[in-house]
């Protein structure tokens, strides 16, 4: 994701969701206990973030200026599409990366569909709905054609429209922690609305209605009984489905 002659955060990021993602896995299916002590034990030595001298998120083994009109945001990758670095478990962490955010400016040195979609993920995860919905504005105006395919230097970039689908989906639902959010990121231009059909982690489809910004109907469905916990309008709520 990131070309240069030093080691990255990135590097570390990747490497850790893949080894807490591949732990999780095999203690749910319950095999591979070697091999999870042992991936326990290298996940121990790799560098945690760390927090620079602009209270940003570092981007580099030192710390670096961060101070950059650069498109890239590839080492908020533990943001997204990662999800160590969250509001629920490690909100400083996650205000670092919103720092860094803002000193990156809004695309950084280009207009490129994906620099738009991918903004607009990392300010959704961060709960930024107005900054969220700010980027798919842009996209759709500097970068989106009247077919609704979106521009690089190409005629087509599709992962610039993948990518804002899922934006759009982060505003509305997001279950990458303990927790699903109904509404974490809304935009102050969706004052009311109403969505069915998505998906929250575990293959739970959700719906739900909201007015005035509060959700006012809400329901989860599953195909397999589990239990959840729910964060609607500030209120958590354990629900058995």
């Amino acid at each position: 994701m990131v070309a240069g002659a030093w080691p990255t955060r990135n590097d570390q990021q990747i490497v850790s969701e893949l080894f807490l993602k591949t732990i999780k896995a095999a203690e749910i299916l319950d095999v591979d206990h070697a091999w999870v002590e042992t991936l326990k034990t290298l996940q121990q030595r790799l560098l945690p973030p760390q927090i620079g001298r602009q209270g940003n998120l570092m981007e580099w083994m030192i710390d670096r200026d961060p101070s950059t009109d650069h498109r890239h945001t590839s080492h908020l990758f533990a943001v997204y599409p990662g999800s160590t670095i969250n509001m629920e478990t490690t909100p400083t962490l996650a205000n670092a990366a919103r720092r860094s955010l803002e000193l990156r400016k809004t695309t950084g040195d280009s207009r490129r569909s994906w620099a738009w979609t991918w903004r607009s993920m990392l300010w959704a995860r961060l709960h930024e709905g107005d900054k969220a919905h700010a980027m798919l504005q842009g996209l759709i105006t500097h970068n989106m054609l009247d077919n609704l395919f979106t521009t690089h230097h190409l005629p087509l970039q599709i992962d610039g429209n993948y990518g804002i689908a899922a934006a759009m989906l982060e505003m509305l639902v997001q279950s990458h922690t303990s927790t699903i959010e109904l509404l974490p990121a809304r935009p102050t231009a969706w004052p009311s609305g109403s969505v069915k059909g998505l998906k929250a982690r575990g293959n739970i489809e959700v719906e739900m209605q909201w007015h005035n910004g509060e959700v006012t109907h809400w329901h989860l469905s599953s195909p397999h009984p589990q239990t959840v916990t729910v964060k609607v309008n500030n209120t958590y709520h354990t629900v058995h489905l």
